[in-house]
């Protein structure tokens, strides 16, 4: 299966400006049970910075990618045509305090990849209580 050429990018109040990626964690959404993220050596990709403290990833990053500021804790799975997947970031903003965002995400049949409206996400987390 060929890599998937996504990107992402952490902002906060709709700047990136000042953002840090400093942890980036990719779950699948059948691994999310009761309404809980699974524990972190579930993820299907999991990086973070090697300077926790004003990370130095920036604000944006590509599945799978990694450079000299990050450690690969979990190295990249194959995404799947098909496949849902929830997305944990913890970052820094401008004056380095923390921040978290989350997202989900759907490849179509054919790669795309699709961002989930929030009725969608809710799902993954309220359909999976049960």
């Amino acid at each position: 299966m060929e890599d998937k050429d996504i990107s992402f990018q952490v902002h906060d109040n709709g700047s990136s400006l000042g953002i840090n990626i400093t942890s980036f964690t990719v779950y699948k959404c059948g691994d999310i049970k009761h309404g809980n993220y699974p524990a972190p050596e579930m993820a299907i990709w999991r990086v973070t910075s090697k300077n926790i403290e004003g990370g130095k990833m920036g604000s944006q990053i590509k599945y799978g990618s990694f450079s000299d500021v990050t450690i690969t804790n979990i190295p990249p799975k194959p995404l799947a045509n098909g496949g849902c997947y929830v997305v944990y970031a913890g970052a820094s903003d401008k004056n380095g305090y923390p921040r978290l965002a989350t997202m989900g995400f759907k490849l179509n049949a054919g790669g795309k990849a699709i961002l989930m409206n929030e009725s969608e996400y809710r799902e993954v987390f309220i359909g999976s209580a049960g």
